[in-house]
């Protein structure tokens, strides 16, 4: 196992487990899962694809990976989030049906399961200028809700004491 972090925030390189490989037969296969994250990953249709039965298709693809379709879809799955929540700031559910796990709370549990922390967390250590932005948003708000509360003050009918 290969840790998440090195010495000084940055996250650890670790390439992707299977490698786009143009003589493999399920190359277009992996290739296609990683466009297609988002979509339905079922056996039947990647073995559809594959051209091969679903039986035939899960030994090859255990022995070409290492792990079961769904185990290694997962990672995949979540090295996209990974990417994502270190290169933009699209809110947690955004992220979440873009890489195909449905919802902040399934992309939670992955998170807290498999990398011992949460998106957010995540997002908070890794992406570039994320605090910033965030404090900035946060200043801009504060900023709008004075300015409202003083409209609204200064809109006042004057009381007759």
């Amino acid at each position: 196992m290969v840790p998440l972090h090195r010495g000084g925030s940055q996250a650890q390189y670790v390439p992707r487990a299977v490698a786009s490989d143009s003589r493999s037969r399920l190359s277009p296969v992996f290739d296609w899962i990683r466009a297609s994250l988002a979509k339905d990953l079922s056996i039947a249709t990647l073995s559809r694809r594959a051209n091969m039965s679903p039986r035939t298709f899960i030994r090859h693809f255990a022995m070409a990976t290492g792990m079961a379709p769904g185990e290694w879809i997962l990672n995949e799955r979540l090295a996209l989030a990974r990417d994502l929540l270190e290169t933009s700031i699209a809110p947690i559910d955004d992220v979440a049906r873009t890489c195909g796990l449905g919802s902040a709370a399934t992309l939670r549990h992955h998170f807290r399961r498999r990398l011992n922390t949460t998106p957010t967390a995540h997002r908070l250590h890794f992406h570039r200028g994320y605090p910033e932005i965030v404090a900035r948003a946060a200043a801009e708000q504060r900023v709008a809700i004075r300015s409202a509360s003083l409209s609204a003050t200064l809109s006042r009918e004057p009381r007759a004491i």
